[in-house]
């Protein structure tokens, strides 16, 4: 497995450190990116063996460990450029899901 070279961003909110966690839910192997200072956090993604049915329930945060840090590190650096709306509408961050949801299969599909 090759390493991914990323850097994450300070925290669009806190300007804090963040960093990408990994964990072990249940027998599934999770991870996210989490600021250290507030805690706002990426979704928290799922890879390697997981049910077959996850892949089409949740495909946005399930995937190999490649796709899966791709897409934490993508969506955490993300940036809007908020003068370029007309209305300076702000546009939050998706928020975390729950990962006891997740492992229950409980959360709703966006």
């Amino acid at each position: 497995m090759k390493t991914i070279k990323a850097e994450l961003l300070p925290c669009p909110f806190c300007g804090g450190h963040a960093r990408m966690t990994s964990d072990k839910v249940d027998g599934l192997s999770t991870l996210q990116v989490v600021c250290e200072e507030c805690g706002i956090s990426t979704p928290v993604y799922v890879y390697g063996r997981y049910p077959k049915a996850y892949r089409e329930l949740y495909p946005k945060v399930v995937g190999t460990y490649r796709e899966c840090t791709s897409k934490a590190f993508m969506l955490w650096n993300r940036r809007n450029d908020f003068n370029s709306y007309s209305d300076n509408t702000a546009y939050a961050f998706p928020c975390a899901v729950d990962i006891e949801s997740l492992v229950r299969g409980t959360c709703i599909k966006n």
